[in-house]
């Protein structure tokens, strides 16, 4: 919506959990919001920790296209360093909160990444980070050609406008704060390639390898014990 390319009224937000209290709570608040309350939402940030400049920046503006700034609950005295802003949905936004019985490891949402980001990308076929989010969408789905396609669609208009060096930066930073993020890695990979770095290159694709053999083998080991779990014979 910030950048034109969605509008508040159309705006819908599906929350995944296997938690009934939280299910129970997304059916309730949307409920309150189709009889005129709005819901607010509570945003503490942390001084202790480390904010870049763009988390401070999101934290800041979240949901102001969506609601209004109201007041917010005050931390208890014992945090020290951390400050709350609250956000108040408005009723017709928040009506289209819905909550869904998945299991994000074991299970898959059925949304086709042709019916989301390819739209934007109608109106803005440059829009690089549109074209991270479909590969990543691609990968959930082992649709692991058109992932590919996409991820070097979107760095191929990286370079064109002159971002590699920046993504890179950007790309080595989110490795260290999260090593085991598998889709950094490739990245990481194809920028390395396209910078004539062969040997880094080579060595974060091992890397991207191996975490994804691993994530493969964690979801079929959680498949395997929801499977199990289910034929078990009720007591």
């Amino acid at each position: 919506m910030r950048l034109g390319l969605g509008q508040p009224g159309k705006v819908r937000v599906l929350a995944c959990d296997l938690n009934p209290s939280v299910l129970a709570h997304f059916e309730s608040l949307a409920g309150q919001a189709r009889a005129g309350s709005p819901y607010v939402v509570q945003l503490p940030k942390d001084s202790r920790n480390e904010w870049s400049s763009g988390l401070v920046s999101y934290w800041q503006h979240f949901g102001e296209l969506l609601g209004s700034p109201t007041r917010p609950l005050e931390p208890p005295g014992y945090l020290k360093g951390v400050e709350v802003r609250a956000v108040s949905i408005r009723p017709q936004v928040a009506a289209q909160m819905a909550g869904q019985d998945l299991d994000m490891v074991a299970q898959q949402l059925e949304v086709p990444p042709d019916d989301t980001f390819q739209q934007v990308l109608q109106g803005d076929p440059k829009y690089s980070e549109v074209n991270f989010c479909l590969g990543l969408s691609y990968f959930g789905l082992d649709q692991y050609d058109k992932a590919i396609a996409a991820f070097d669609k979107q760095l191929e208009i990286d370079a064109a406008q002159g971002r590699l060096p920046e993504a890179l930066k950007l790309l080595e930073k989110a490795a260290s704060m999260d090593p085991d993020d598998k889709n950094v890695h490739y990245q990481l990979a194809q920028i390395y390639m396209k910078l004539n770095e062969p040997a880094k290159s080579h060595e974060q694709m091992q890397i991207f390898q191996k975490l994804y053999a691993q994530e493969r083998e964690k979801k079929a080991q959680r498949l395997n014990e929801k499977q199990k779990e289910m034929a078990r014979p009720s007591e």
